[in-house]
């Protein structure tokens, strides 16, 4: 039992062990505890309702999450429960928690649809559900969340096209990661709509037709250099409680970081880094030279598509590109003089195609 006064509890990083602790309103008005990264295990329950953060993060916890639908107050701003062993479905009983800003679950053993009151969570930023056994179509209810910044769905079993609706509602993303799932369709011109995208991650589905020559419409990914962090409105993400006042502390790490495929292997990379990946689609059709407009682009994968026709010749014109492949495609003609001038890119893929003449010097 924790002291009855206790408002705020930070047992985080280190290696306490054993059973899922009584995290009730008996132990007093908490506003705040964080317990990850240790070795607690068992199911999770009794939840205080006064909470407004709760991280439980890289711990061994197993079992479902119905106690979500035991908080009933409505005061959560943050819940990361991601690195554990859970399992089951995300109980559809979300309607109260109209403050939740976080919502992170990745790295879990949960299935099942996403519920249709996911769509009440109005004040979300962030929702990651990476590395889960998530399926079906994505529901309606979702393009509420009009607050979101980063949405990452990877490497789940999600099925369906593409909802238009993402391009069309949720114009405040910088981050789109559905890598590795079913979808399949071709890629809408909506999400060209998504100015502030710098992290579009399109890879691992079975989608087709050719690529938008709309992503010069991609605002972010034309300008040059790192967007400086304060352009990105994200608010309070670890709160404590003091003195009858919340105050807020950044903790980037639930926004800077995300896992995406970084000159071919997979890594968690700072997200100011702008990266398009569409690769390992059904895609057809030569790359649009409009894309080459993308200045500020660090990465771009093409590769393990049906892609056809030369490399746009203006693909020089990318001189922030650090790693560029087009592997496994069929593409043809000579690899562009223009390329000489990409003084950053230090990987580079054309592995698979049918590209003859000489190889253009460079520095």
């Amino acid at each position: 039992m924790w002291p009855s006064q206790l408002t705020y509890l930070n047992l985080s990083s280190n290696n306490i062990s054993g059973k899922a602790p009584d995290l009730s309103s008996k132990c007093g008005y908490i506003s705040m505890i964080d317990l990850s990264s240790n070795i607690f295990y068992g199911p999770i329950t009794n939840v205080s309702s006064t909470l407004t953060s709760l991280h439980l993060s890289r711990n061994k916890f197993y079992g479902g999450i119905s106690f979500l639908c035991q908080i009933d107050q409505g005061f959560l701003v943050v819940l990361d429960l991601s690195h554990n062993f859970l399992s089951g479905q995300i109980p559809d009983c979300l309607w109260h928690f109209k403050e939740l800003k976080i919502l992170n679950l990745e790295h879990n053993n949960l299935s099942g649809r996403l519920p249709t009151s996911v769509g009440s969570l109005i004040k979300l930023e962030s929702l990651d559900l990476y590395k889960n056994n998530f399926s079906g179509e994505l529901p309606l209810s979702l393009n509420s969340c009009t607050s979101l910044n980063s949405l990452n769905l990877g490497a789940n079993k999600f099925s369906g096209n593409v909802p238009l609706w993402i391009g069309e509602n949720l114009l405040k993303l910088y981050v789109l990661i559905l890598r590795s799932n079913n979808f399949f369709g071709t890629i809408s011109l909506q999400l060209c709509q998504l100015e502030g995208i710098r992290i579009l991650d399109l890879s691992v589905n079975k989608l087709h037709g050719t690529i938008p020559s709309c992503l010069d419409n991609l605002t972010s990914m034309v300008q040059e250099g790192f967007l400086p962090t304060h352009n990105v409105q994200f608010y309070t993400l670890k709160l404590f409680y003091s003195g009858g006042y919340h105050y807020g502390e950044r903790d980037d790490k639930y926004f800077d970081h995300a896992m995406i495929e970084w000159k071919g292997y997979e890594r968690e990379l700072i997200r100011l880094l702008k990266n398009i990946d569409l690769s390992s689609n059904n895609l057809t059709g030569p790359i649009p030279y409009e894309v080459t407009k993308l200045y500020g682009l660090h990465a771009l994968n093409l590769s393990k598509n049906s892609l056809l026709g030369e490399i746009p010749e203006t693909i020089g014109q990318m001189k922030q590109l650090e790693t560029l492949d087009l592997s496994r495609n069929n593409l043809s003609g000579e690899m562009p003089s223009s390329m000489s001038s990409m003084n950053f890119l230090n990987h580079l893929d054309v592995l698979y195609n049918s590209l003859s003449g000489r190889i253009p010097s460079s520095t």
